[in-house]
């Protein structure tokens, strides 16, 4: 059991499952989001392949830092060096992963600070762990988090100042005075699905998505139907400000394997897509992948 190992090894596997769980990512084609099989023009899928070994790093930094959190000698929220490390080189491949590698490397430092400080692994103790991790990173998290914005610039740049926050699209910012890390991911949670996750504990992709990814050993069928029923819930939150309209029926029917609700919302998804609840699986993905080889459990990537 994953108790009985050691943080390295625990780290490592977590790593393992973050760099596998980015491939299938891309390796499953669902509307609006870039694949091998369909990609999107403004986003190649190969960039997805060489996000994941930085995924892996990734991981691996935050899985280790948030074990060190665990003792009183360390104090520092150096796993958000981590995640910034792993965007600045992410950058050369387009907004691969922004929003994901969030979630990754929060999970990785939760799951770190977790095992060391309890010697537990379990779902319960890692998404507790998040409010604390979270709360270390301060300041220095926030300028972070406008770095990577500027370094990817995705598309919702400019949506954070309906949260009240500066304009990210706007050159020169002053992030000295913005509120630290923690209280960054709440106000941005107000618009932003990543964030909102993050800020409750992973109440979406373990709370939503995971369930659903545990209902099939098959990890592509499993994945696009976490995508399909966690779109159809988020549908008014997501994409009706983009399209104008609310396809929760579609995702829905899509879900239960309609092939005709699936191909009218590729039609409609062409140049817009859920990306942000494809970020939401694969951090639920990781945690999926993550189980299984930690207890030794079958997984199949297609069936």
């Amino acid at each position: 059991m994953g108790e009985a190992m050691r943080p390295r090894s625990i780290c490592r596997a977590y790593a393992h499952a973050c760099s596998i769980s980015v491939i299938i990512d891309a390796a499953v084609p669902r509307p609006g989001l870039s694949s091998f099989s369909k990609p999107r023009p403004d986003l190649d899928p190969v960039g997805f392949a060489a996000y994941s070994p930085i995924a892996y790093e990734m991981c691996l930094c935050s899985c280790e830092e948030g074990a060190k959190l665990a003792h009183l000698f360390s104090r520092s929220g150096t796993w958000c060096r981590c995640w910034n490390k792993a965007i600045r080189h992410m950058k050369r491949w387009g907004n691969v992963g922004l929003g994901s590698s969030l979630l990754l490397a929060l999970q990785g430092a939760a799951l770190g600070y977790a095992f060391e400080k309890y010697a537990k692994i379990s779902i319960d103790h890692v998404a507790g762990s998040t409010v604390y991790v979270l709360s270390l990173c301060g300041r220095a998290g926030t300028k972070y988090f406008y770095d990577s914005l500027r370094l990817l610039t995705p598309s919702y740049l400019g949506r954070l100042s309906w949260s009240g926050l500066p304009d990210a699209s706007q050159p020169l910012i002053d992030v000295g005075g913005l509120p630290p890390f923690q209280e960054l991911i709440k106000l941005a949670s107000l618009y932003d699905p990543v964030s909102f996750d993050a800020h409750t504990m992973f109440s979406l992709s373990f709370g939503l998505a995971l369930p659903i990814l545990g209902e099939t050993p098959c990890l592509t069928i499993a994945t696009k139907r976490a995508t399909y029923l966690l779109a159809s819930m988020l549908d008014d939150f997501l994409l009706k400000r983009k399209l104008g309209r609310t396809l929760r029926s579609l995702w829905e029917r899509a879900a239960e394997g309609d092939r005709s609700a699936e191909a009218e919302l590729e039609n409609i998804l062409r140049h817009e897509g859920p990306g942000s609840v494809a970020d939401i699986v694969i951090n639920a993905l990781a945690r999926r992948i993550f189980d299984a080889l930690i207890l030794n459990e079958p997984l199949y990537l297609s069936c």
